[in-house]
Formats: structure tokens, sequence, C-alpha cells
């Protein structure tokens, strides 16, 4: 069976020939250690979780990536590695492939975010992909054929692996994590709690100190595909980011209404954090949407095991129909009983006029024969 290299070798045997070219001159230049920052340069800070297992996390430097050694050196060789023949050949077979020369010097990615590509980043996205998979600079053509199949499949997609994580209040579930369809409720990770941390999606304890405790660690995900866009001109073609940002928010929506159903006390989203996969090209592309008015009342906490999963999985099916799904009044009065404890929306108060107790009045006969308008209210 031949590899994505050989079945591209017009394309990935000039791209390896520079690959190559820079990494014997980081190998021979570039430094063997990882150099900090230098004072003054602003630090990149993460969060991690205290003692590894601890519910606290603490705000820290972010460590190095794997190949972060050798970027110093890079850098110092840059002008000329572009400015070489092995560059232009391999700039020129991308410009000549059939998909991936439409994308160069076009802002590329989803509805909800796109960056330019040329050929400098993906020539980088080879290069650094090779140097992450064999830090030592030592994998050769293995780590060149691992790296480019990577880069490759990413490029030619025509989708993007996309990942919505939605915090709840008041759920709590145990391992494994609960699964409802696509969809499931689970433990979220460290890298989902830093994202929401950082975000202020996920609402923390104490504010401003150096250890915090996030709200929660329960959260609905949905992992789905949003179609690449390749945009040529500014503002063509028109986003189309509501309509398929608001899919997706729906069925969270749908998975918070059945817990509401089964829950003894209010269950609430602290808001929606949306990020695509891990590209070797453009990093990871990320949008959150907090809550207008997060859930603020505790209660008992719901926790989701035995019966109380049976339940879920009734009320998610029957909310998941048709015709459940698109009727206004039922999902009116959803919102209703959640929100019953804090009324503040704009779309519950209009809730509250259309069903809000008015006078009664029948019409009965006046002393002359006349109808006249009785009113109790």
């Amino acid at each position: 069976m031949r590899s994505v290299t050989q079945e591209h070798s017009e394309l990935s045997d000039p791209v390896w020939t520079w690959v190559e070219r820079a990494i014997s001159a980081i190998r021979e230049h570039g430094p063997s250690t990882y150099e900090p920052p230098h004072p003054g340069d602003a630090i990149e800070t993460t969060w991690v979780r205290e003692a590894g297992s601890g519910p606290g996390f603490r705000r820290v430097p972010t460590p190095p990536i794997p190949g972060a050694a050798w970027v110093t050196a890079y850098r110092r060789f840059r002008d000329d590695l572009i400015a070489s023949n092995e560059y232009s050949q391999a700039a020129a077979a991308l410009a000549a492939d059939p998909v991936i020369g439409p994308q160069l010097g076009a802002l590329v990615g989803t509805s909800a975010q796109v960056e330019r590509v040329d050929a400098d980043r993906i020539l980088g996205g080879f290069l650094w992909t090779t140097i992450a998979l064999e830090p030592g600079l030592e994998g050769g053509r293995a780590a060149f054929d691992a790296a480019y199949e990577r880069v490759h499949n990413e490029l030619v997609a025509e989708e993007i692996e996309s990942v919505m994580v939605a915090p709840l209040r008041s759920v709590e579930v145990p391992a494994p994590p609960v699964s409802l369809d696509d969809l499931e409720i689970d433990r979220m990770t460290n890298e989902e709690v830093a994202a929401g941390l950082d975000t202020a999606v996920l609402p923390s304890f104490p504010p401003g100190r150096p250890i915090t405790l996030p709200q929660t660690e329960v959260a609905v995900r949905l992992r789905y595909r949003l179609p690449k866009v390749v945009v040529r001109q500014p503002g063509e073609p028109p986003s189309t980011w509501p309509y398929e940002h608001e899919a997706p928010v729906s069925r969270v929506n749908r998975v918070v209404d059945a817990l509401r159903l089964v829950s003894p006390s209010p269950v609430g989203v602290y808001g929606f954090m949306q990020s695509s996969a891990e590209s070797a090209i453009g990093g990871r592309t990320q949008s959150w949407m907090p809550h207008l008015f997060p859930p603020v009342r505790a209660g008992t906490v719901l926790s989701l095991e035995g019966d109380a999963v049976d339940k879920l999985l009734k009320f998610y099916r029957a909310l998941s129909a048709a015709n459940v799904r698109d009727n206004k009044a039922v999902a009116g009065a959803l919102r209703r009983f959640g929100y019953s404890y804090a009324r503040g929306r704009d779309d519950d108060r209009t809730v509250d006029l259309m069903t809000r107790p008015r006078p009664c009045s029948w019409p009965k006969r006046g002393r002359r024969g006349t109808r006249e308008n009785s009113s109790i209210g």
C-alpha cells in the first residue's frame, strides 16, 4: 500500500528537500537547550491543576512545546532559507497543486473564524510538525512522512472537526460519561477548564487569587464538523456562522432542558465554548459565549446515575422528537420552568406577560335589559 508521500511525490519530494535543508541548518547552528524569554518579554501563562489531581487551579508560565529549542535558530537563518532554491521549488509545487494552490493567499477556516494561508505558513507547518514528532532532529524521512500525512490531510479536508463545551451548574457525573447520541455529559478536561477560566465562561472562586476553584467541572460536550471555507475576497462568501453555531447550541440546550426535568433543583449552563481541532498550520481557533444570566442559585446536586440516567434518556428522546422540538409553546414552557428562579431575560419577560393572570369578564343583563360587563381579577 502506497503512503501519502508516495501518492503525492510531485509535492512531497520538493517539500522534503526544503525541510531537510532547514533541519540541517538548524542542527548545525541551533542551540541545544531552550532559551527562556528575555527580561521585558511577555510571558504566556496557562492554568494547571494544583498538586496534579486537586480541585484548585494555578496560573503558571506556559511550558515550551516540543522542539522549542530550535525556534531561535530558525529565526536567525529564516531569511536565508526562504531565499534558497529549495524553498522556491517547494513553494512552486504548492501553487501547482489543484487543491492547495487555490488556498494560497486566501482566508481559510470555518464560518466561525478564518486565517490567511500562504506558502511560508504551510511549509512552516511541515517543518515544525516534523520537529515536534522528533525534537532531537534525528527522525529523518520517517518523521517527515508522518508530518506530511497530517498536514496534507488537513489541507485537502473539506470539513474541520470542532467541539462545543457547555459547563453545567448543579450536576455531577460519575465515570463513565453519560452518552446521548453524539453528545456526552462528562467531566471537563484540564484544558477545557483552563479555557473556561481564561474566557470567563467558567466562574471561579475566589477571584484574583493564585489558586482558584472552578464553580463546576461537569459539562455537555458535542463533537461535530464544520465545512471548510476559502475566502478569496473579503465578505464573500457571506458568513454562515450564526446558523452553524445555532444548531449545536440548540442541541446542547435540549440536553439542559432534559436535565431540568430530571433534577429536583435548578440546572443551568454557564455559557458555550467552541474550538476547532488542533491545526498544524494555524493552531486552534476558539470562540466563546458566556451566558448573559448565569445560574447563581445553588441547590441539590443532580448525580447522574441509576434511575436519573434512565429518566434523562427518556426526556431527551422526547424533546428530540420533531413535533416537540419545533413547538414554540413547549419551548416557552420549558424555559419558564427552567428559569423560574431567575427571570431576567427579555424573552422570559415576554412569556410572563403572555401568561400573567388577567381579569376575566362575562356579559350580564343590566337593570334595563342591557348587557353590562362584570369582571373579577
